[in-house]
């Protein structure tokens, strides 16, 4: 049973018109291919920075911008498995999920928990155990017309601690959340980094994930 509760009050309504305007600013904001590229890449080096160092991964953020803007020059770094399979996330995301109508499915989120955890050799025996709970979650935010934010908000919290045993982090929440918003098209050109405030509010965060 999925266990948690929410109300749209007039605030978080408000809240959502100010966000929808806000977008369409942005979107409609002429900026060149060389300029938006640059910033989609620095935007998701501090995405994926921030994502492992709230899960307790100390990588440099110099480590991920060498990573992501040429990986042939990446240094040997302790952790640079966990580092490739977050780039190897995002980049699906980015080219898969982006504006696409087709909805998010169980095998959809199987594709990138595997993607991100296959180094460990538990990933699809971890997921097996939690999609009773996951096509639960999917049936409830696919049945109801709610605002994608709301969808995003709502996935985060259901998953970000569905794996204790394999120590994620809240990784794999905070990936699919971000998935729910490029489908929708609230990624904002990928120029939106809300993972840096958690990190930067990590307390906070935490509890009231926990709460």
């Amino acid at each position: 049973m999925l266990s948690f509760s929410y109300t749209t009050s007039l605030q978080l309504r408000e809240m959502l018109h100010h966000a929808d305007t806000l977008r369409a600013s942005v979107l409609s904001l002429p900026i060149a291919p060389k300029a938006e590229a640059k910033l989609q890449w620095e935007t998701v080096t501090i995405r994926i920075w921030a994502t492992l160092a709230i899960a307790g991964h100390d990588i440099p953020k110099h480590e991920i911008a060498t990573l992501l803007a040429n990986p042939m020059k990446a240094t040997v770094h302790p952790e640079l498995r966990v580092l490739r399979a977050h780039v190897d996330a995002y980049r699906w995301i980015h080219n898969e999920w982006r504006a696409n109508a087709k909805p998010v499915t169980v095998s959809t989120l199987e594709t990138l928990f595997f993607m991100l955890y296959k180094e460990t050799g538990r990933s699809r025996d971890a997921f097996g155990e939690a999609e009773p709970s996951i096509k639960e979650m999917l049936d409830y935010i696919t049945a109801r017309e709610e605002h994608p934010i709301l969808q995003s908000a709502i996935v985060h919290v259901q998953l970000a601690w569905a794996f204790p045993d394999m120590e994620d982090g809240g990784c794999f929440g905070r990936l699919v959340s971000y998935l729910v918003l490029a489908k929708y098209g609230y990624d904002i050109r990928g120029f939106v980094a809300p993972e840096r405030t958690w990190y930067e509010s990590n307390t906070s965060y935490t509890r009231l994930l926990t709460d």
